[in-house]
């Protein structure tokens, strides 16, 4: 989870590719969730750079598919960032937030 946190967007690009990649399995999905990533990844959400912004909506959506994710995430403050980002002009991130919200909801 550390890797979340570089100021590096080549490192965040890589890291949350692959972070979304390991939360498309449902045996991955719980253990991403206590192992610390969800702050990090939330923060990104409102990352300047697009594709760190996408993967990170992407991941934590994914993530919120398993029901006991879910409350912790949006205690995690993932809501607001969220909404922001569903105003973001890359359809791509406008996508995966509105997912994350619905997956939420």
């Amino acid at each position: 989870c550390r890797l979340l946190l570089s100021e590096d967007y080549e490192v965040l690009r890589e890291t949350t590719a692959c972070m979304c990649n390991l939360s498309l399995g449902d045996e991955n999905k719980f253990e991403i969730t206590k192992s610390g990533a969800v702050a990090p990844l939330i923060s990104l959400i409102q990352s300047e750079d697009f594709t760190v912004a996408h993967y990170a909506c992407e991941c934590l959506a994914n993530l919120a598919e398993m029901t006991d994710n879910q409350e912790f995430i949006a205690k995690e403050g993932a809501v607001p960032p969220c909404i922001s980002a569903m105003r973001s002009r890359h359809v791509e991130v406008q996508r995966e937030s509105g997912r994350l919200l619905a997956n939420l909801g």
